[in-house]
């Protein structure tokens, strides 16, 4: 098996710190890009119109290039969850055989993939298994929903003994479907 390359001779496997380093870094900036943002939104309510498109726009374009940048290393590097999902599966009780099910689903495409990634000799090649990486997506994404869908039930299904409790967890529902989902 060999590391996947842009073209013959240029070894991806050689770059992908630098790139992991590169999107880390540019999470950052785009953080304190936010901030400038929100700062500028807040504090300067009165420039003219095309000011504020202007600075809207940077952000915009600025997020869609955070989007790019971290997809293009996502599908080049695996990041471990399994103690998360230990936790997962030890507080969900009931319905744990279903969320380890939908785990056991990835986690076997995600392998696939891995296996075909390091068969692959070019940057092309590892294009080629772009339905694979659609379905860890999707299958990724339907396993946060199962999840969150699982921890809200929970939530909704305790009785509190309280109305501030109740409030507390209403809190946490809806503090579950925004970081969940």
């Amino acid at each position: 098996m060999s590391a996947a390359t842009l073209q013959v001779g240029f070894a991806l496997d050689n770059t992908m710190g630098s790139m992991l380093l590169g999107v880390i870094i540019s999470a950052v900036l785009y953080g304190i890009s936010l901030l400038q943002c929100l700062f500028y939104f807040t504090r300067y309510m009165r420039d003219p119109a095309y000011l504020k498109t202007l600075v809207a726009s940077t952000v915009f374009l600025d997020t869609i290039h955070l989007v790019f940048v971290v997809h293009t290393v996502s599908h080049h590097n695996i990041i471990l969850t399994g103690l998360i999902i230990v936790i997962i599966l030890a507080t969900s009780g009931e319905f744990s055989v279903i969320i380890a099910f939908s785990i056991l689903k990835n986690t076997a495409c995600g392998t696939a993939w891995v296996v075909l990634a390091l068969e692959a000799g070019t940057y092309q090649q590892l294009l080629n298994i772009s339905p694979l990486t659609i379905s860890i997506n999707a299958l990724s994404t339907s396993t946060d929903v199962i999840i969150t869908s699982i921890l809200c039930y929970m939530l909704y299904d305790t009785q509190p003994a309280s109305l501030e409790t109740e409030t507390i967890v209403n809190r946490l529902i809806l503090f579950t479907i925004n970081t969940g989902l």
